[in-house]
């Protein structure tokens, strides 16, 4: 969706007009920690960009059994009231999804200090306090997908008669946003489903920006949940392979040009996503084993590419050691 430019809604140079020193406050805390990145992000705040990949959230089909209450332990947020490096954040996110300029204002802001060396910022529109220890501990599961493992090839799934699994490329990315929006009816037209997550071509780099709409849609997905769906979307790119009857591993050369490419190349992005995702926020929310089973077994959920799927079953040891049972609202 190309609509950066807005004539008469967004400036590029100044989106929300709060002036160039807001912007350029922000650019100094990549500009400390990261010295080679001044001019690719002046490229994305100060200059045109490329949108270039958008992946939704889930979005469940039918609903499994309502799910057991839990009581889900409380750490000690970390959440910053805004400042004008917070504003220069909410500016970047303001090319994909435009909040300020429609009248909605960030109430607060963090930086997750997560295990990985990738920069994620967490902004908060809502009047809801977010527990950022919370957020960290699913982005630290989500960062412990075990991508480079023989795990992953038990992760099988068919489409036209033709059995496909997934290679999984960390992104390694110098820049991630979260936003958590409130549900709204006075959203934009960009803001779409529960959750979704949209890259920035920066030239060499390439930045994600992400929102979640709180309260959540639906009781079984969670907050946690969708952000550990959006985590993932940050954090991994899933690229389809083909299994052949053999056993052998077939790589895919995806085409750009090719609708059949670019469906597999969608369908497993957001099918490895939601999988992994729903493990993660179910086991986040105190559900036990047999819970999320059942839920993956009795829901179907439309994944770009193929609607009307069931994610992949993660097996038991990956889901027991995903992540401890974290609240990130109080």
């Amino acid at each position: 969706m190309d609509d950066i430019d807005r004539e008469g809604i967004i400036d590029r140079n100044d989106p929300v007009g709060v002036g160039e020193e807001v912007v350029k406050s922000a650019h100094k805390l990549l500009i400390e920690k990261r010295p080679g990145w001044r001019s690719k992000m002046a490229a994305i705040a100060l200059a045109g960009t490329m949108l270039f990949v958008t992946s939704c959230g889930i979005s469940p089909v039918s609903r499994a059994a309502p799910p057991v209450e839990t009581q889900p332990a409380v750490t000690q947020s970390v959440e910053a009231p805004i400042d004008e490096v917070s504003l220069g954040w909410a500016n970047i996110l303001e090319f994909r999804y435009p909040l300020r300029s429609n009248g909605f204002e960030p109430r607060s802001a963090g930086e997750l200090k997560t295990d990985s060396s990738e920069r994620t910022i967490l902004i908060n529109y809502t009047d809801t306090e977010i527990n950022l220890e919370a957020a960290e501990s699913i982005y630290n599961a989500v960062e412990s997908i075990p991508y480079n493992s023989e795990t992953n090839q038990n992760l099988r799934y068919t489409i036209d008669g033709k059995v496909y699994g997934f290679k999984i490329v960390p992104n390694n990315l110098p820049l991630s946003i979260m936003a958590i929006v409130p549900t709204s009816d006075a959203l934009p037209e960009e803001f779409g489903p529960g959750a979704q997550t949209t890259n920035y071509d920066a030239g060499e780099d390439t930045l994600s920006v992400s929102y979640l709409k709180y309260p959540e849609p639906e009781d079984w997905h969670s907050l946690e949940l969708r952000l550990a769906v959006e985590a993932c979307q940050q954090r991994f790119d899933f690229l389809p392979v083909e299994i052949l009857t053999s056993g052998e591993i077939k790589d895919i050369v995806i085409d750009p040009n090719n609708l059949n490419d670019i469906r597999l190349k969608f369908l497993a992005q957001d099918l490895g996503c939601n999988s992994y995702g729903i493990a993660i926020g179910s086991r986040a929310k105190g559900r036990s084993y047999e819970e999320y089973k059942s839920h993956i077994e009795n829901t179907l959920y439309n994944n770009k590419g193929a609607n009307d799927s069931r994610p992949i079953l993660i097996n038991e040891d990956v889901y027991t050691g995903s992540s401890s049972t974290v609240s990130l609202n109080k």
